[in-house]
């Protein structure tokens, strides 16, 4: 049969150089069209829990943070296992899910869980919940120039909102920027002459700079959780911060004594282009 079927092709030439050619066409189009992936995108069964806790050591984080997911967590159905971690400034949880749970279920009732949490330290930021996946990473390039880290950081931002915008990009991760801090400076005869201590700067700053949790209202279709969002992100919201007042009544602020400026802490980590 195999004999035949050869045999036919070699005595009509003309029908055996179509079918190559269909072949080649065909190939092209698949190749063309065919999706190419280094690291391929699938979903993993695990939440991640993030919480930044800003200057807070690993011990803290632990106590004040992690310990008190984990108890939020127990009985929950479809975990299957719970890790942690404590870091200066960050707490991490991260949560297995059983295979055969429905993992949009287990997303919600570890966000309710979590969220119900109202014994956070008041300097401690919103948990962050996600679950984890593996992504493509499609490319990676650098941007560099004589501009200040700024500059730079403006530019990596608006280039960033350009490429989601097009809407042909689910994520973009950068790096290599560190994060920006604050500094806020006195002098001693500021300090004399107002009759502060650094300490009750530091008070003042701390009690109008903080995510206060203030409970829960219960009705009857909800539970409304009540929190107050003061966390200062620019350092122009620094300067209305009420420091004391004055014998005569006068409200003494942040910026009247104070010299605020938005800086960077020292850049640990180190990239080269070429």
């Amino acid at each position: 049969m195999a004999s035949k079927f050869v045999q036919y092709f070699i005595k009509h030439s003309v029908v055996t150089n179509w079918v190559m050619i269909i072949i080649c066409i065909a190939g092209i189009f698949a190749l063309s069209n065919l999706q190419k992936r280094v690291n391929p995108k699938f979903e993993i069964e695990e939440i991640e829990i993030d919480v930044p806790f800003p200057g807070a050591s690993a011990l803290e984080v632990e106590e004040g943070i992690v310990v008190k997911i984990e108890e939020s967590l127990r009985g929950l159905e479809g975990i299957e296992k719970i890790r942690s971690t404590s870091a200066d400034n960050w707490g991490s949880v991260t949560v297995e899910i059983s295979e055969s749970y429905d993992m949009n279920k287990a997303i919600q009732e570890i966000k309710n869980s979590v969220n119900s949490i109202n014994s956070y330290p008041t300097e401690a930021e919103k948990p962050i919940i996600t679950q984890e996946t593996m992504w493509n990473r499609a490319i990676m390039f650098s941007i560099y120039g004589p501009d200040d880290l700024f500059t730079l950081k403006k530019i990596v931002e608006e280039f960033r909102d350009e490429l989601l915008a097009t809407g042909k990009m689910s994520n973009i991760w950068w790096w290599g920027i560190p994060t920006r801090e604050f500094s806020i400076e006195i002098s001693p005869e500021d300090l004399i002459r107002y009759k502060l201590t650094i300490a009750d700067i530091a008070m003042a700053i701390r009690n109008s700079n903080l995510n206060l949790s203030s409970g829960s209202v219960l009705t009857e279709q909800e539970e409304i959780l009540i929190r107050t969002y003061e966390k200062k992100y620019e350092a122009v919201d620094f300067e209305g911060i009420e420091v004391s007042s004055s014998i005569d009544g006068r409200k003494i602020y942040l910026s009247d004594i104070c010299t605020i400026r938005e800086q960077w802490p020292e850049n640990r980590m180190y990239s080269e282009y070429n």
